[in-house]
């Protein structure tokens, strides 16, 4: 096999709903110099073949230990970077009649615009709803601060016509910068999936669609 220079293979890929897009580096040799210390790190991204796969790092130098240090501090800064963070996403199927494909499983949706007399829930209803999911999130740090855990669950359910997609959405709407993991018909079978995604961009909620 045969080395030569040449240009960087990228891959515009979605970074938000709509049209939003990033250059991404497909396929990346980088040769560090951390003072004393030489790294050289080889990033490979899904494979025509695998579109849905996972980008791969590899690092290699002298010492095992700088080189831990070095997929370390990527993690770190992929999970506080991630793309995702902040974003209403879901697992494939569409969700509010609406998505934009990300070319993998995670997909991008606006987040919902909705105002609050526009629910159809009794105003009392829509109160408990509102201190269960949008309270926790607004005194989080009151909450963590008392010890209190954030973890809460609210369950909608009703004839169809009842409001329940309606009141997520204008719930979603109240969340901004939260992340939100949508799952809905064939997606549910990701549900461990969508707590691990959940879990690594905190604050999150996952938003779980089933019907009979």
């Amino acid at each position: 096999m045969r080395l030569g220079v040449g240009s960087v293979a990228m891959a515009a890929l979605p970074c938000g709903p709509g049209r939003q897009t990033m250059a991404c580096v497909r396929c990346g040799l980088y040769l560090v110099d951390d003072g004393d210390t030489r790294l050289a790190l080889l990033l490979r991204g899904p494979g025509d073949n695998d579109p849905d796969g996972n980008a791969t790092l590899e690092v290699a130098c002298a010492d095992q230990a700088a080189a831990q240090r070095a997929v370390d501090e990527v993690w770190q800064q992929a999970v506080a970077r991630n793309v995702f963070r902040g974003q209403v996403i879901s697992f494939g199927d569409e969700m509010f009649g609406q998505g934009h494909g990300s070319g993998g499983v995670l997909r991008f949706h606006d987040r919902p615009v909705l105002r609050r007399d526009m629910v159809v829930l009794p105003p009392a209803v829509l109160d408990d709803i509102e201190r269960q999911v949008i309270g926790v999130a607004r005194h989080a740090g009151r909450l963590l601060a008392s010890g209190q855990h954030l973890k809460r669950g609210v369950l909608l359910h009703g004839s169809p016509g009842t409001g329940k997609t309606h009141t997520i959405r204008y719930l979603l709407g109240q969340l901004d910068g939260v992340t939100v993991v949508i799952l809905s018909g064939h997606a549910l079978r990701w549900i461990g999936e969508a707590c691990s995604v959940a879990r690594v961009l905190a604050p999150s909620v996952v938003v779980i669609e089933t019907w009979t």
